[in-house]
């Protein structure tokens, strides 16, 4: 009975913010946690740590690194919770960017991301308090590259512009054969237009 109020009284704790459990090196949270907790052969194997201790300041950045770089505010508040949502909005980000990338072939200027999601890929599977400690340091970098490439891009990709390039690029498909005839240097620059780094 003793035993099982100190794992209600665990919980609590971790509901609250107040403890970490990990499991493995693995932090448990929600569902895992409480089985973990209640599991009387494996608890012992359960890591109990001090939450860490943010700063109003660390918070506060992280937010409004996230409303900026993600176009919209964090629906958390509190450090921890605030720190994992910025984790997922990362892992997201860079599996849409991976997608559009594998369109690199009917769209070439697509090439343009691949520095980008080098830069994503560096700041996604962290732990929570790296989004509140350390991602400062990358901050201005990622910002230059979403308005630089990310956000032009993907505005071209799901706007009308991509279906026009489509066409253009189909029709100049078809019509190879002729471009030699193209008066002047018109020619070279139809070919060239798709390997625009960013179409606007």
């Amino acid at each position: 009975r003793r035993q099982f109020r100190v794992r209600q009284r665990l919980l609590k704790l971790c509901a609250r913010g107040k403890v970490e459990a990990r499991l493995d090196s693995n932090v448990l949270e929600g569902r895992a946690l409480e089985q973990a907790l209640r599991n009387t052969h494996g608890f012992d194997s359960v890591l109990l740590e001090p939450q860490i201790e943010f700063t109003t300041g660390q918070v506060r950045q992280l937010k409004e690194f996230y409303g900026e770089f993600f176009d919209g505010p964090p629906p958390a508040n509190e450090a921890k919770a605030l720190g994992m949502e910025t984790a997922a909005a990362f892992a997201k980000l860079g599996q849409e960017l991976a997608a559009l990338r594998q369109q690199v072939r009917e769209y070439p200027f697509l090439t343009a991301l691949d520095g980008p999601i080098a830069q994503i890929e560096a700041v996604t599977g962290k732990a929570y308090s790296f989004y509140l400690t350390e991602l400062r340091s990358q901050g201005e970098a990622l910002l230059d590259a979403k308005e630089g490439v990310l956000d032009p891009i993907r505005r071209f990709m799901s706007g009308a512009h991509r279906e026009i390039y489509s066409g253009a690029r189909r029709y100049l498909a078809t019509q190879e054969a002729n471009l030699p005839y193209v008066a002047g240097d018109a020619s070279r620059r139809l070919r060239s237009g798709g390997a625009s780094p960013c179409p606007r």
